[in-house]
């Protein structure tokens, strides 16, 4: 079981990282709207590598914020939650590009299709976490969180690929 310890250091390490998460979406949502607009077609070479080698510099850039300022400001038995929201980052390496796809699906009217494969992920989200929680404790909670980032983009980018077939008539 989790001790309640645990529980507050996770606490920090995902409110923190949620913190950051926000604005970066906040940052990026007028940019892939605006992008949106313009293009059909957002599963391109070059619009899925400018959005991944976005995503690797946000990673580093925080994993130096994190290093630099952190352990100043989460102190004694909190220096714990850095840990954890260095392996929380991995995840800002596909966040541009979930965010461009999220504004597909918005508007090619893929909102039944998106909440169904929500709905689906919160349900992986849950058995994994109460298949790692009590083997692996604080860690398995955060490896549970990037992985469900992950599955998240994969199935949106899958939606976004099914519309394009289904637009087209592809396959």
């Amino acid at each position: 079981l989790i001790s309640m310890s645990d529980v507050s250091i996770y606490n920090i390490a995902k409110n923190i990282f949620s913190m950051t998460g926000n604005l970066i979406k906040s940052a990026l949502r007028p940019i892939s709207v605006q992008y949106c607009k313009k293009n059909t077609n957002i599963l391109n070479k070059k619009t899925l590598s400018i959005y991944f080698i976005l995503g690797v510099c946000l990673y580093l850039l925080f994993l130096v914020v994190v290093d630099l300022i952190f352990p100043f400001i989460l102190v004694g038995d909190y220096t714990q939650s850095i840990e954890l929201i260095r392996i929380l980052c991995i995840s800002l390496v596909i966040e541009p590009l979930a965010i461009i796809l999220l504004q597909h699906i918005t508007f090619n009217s893929l909102v039944k299709e998106y909440t169904l494969s929500i709905n689906i992920v919160l349900i992986i989200q849950v058995f994994l976490y109460f298949t790692l929680a009590p083997q692996y404790g604080i860690k398995g909670l955060i490896f549970v969180n990037l992985v469900i980032v992950f599955i998240r983009a994969l199935m949106n980018t899958l939606l976004v690929r099914n519309s394009y077939l289904n637009k087209f008539k592809i396959g």
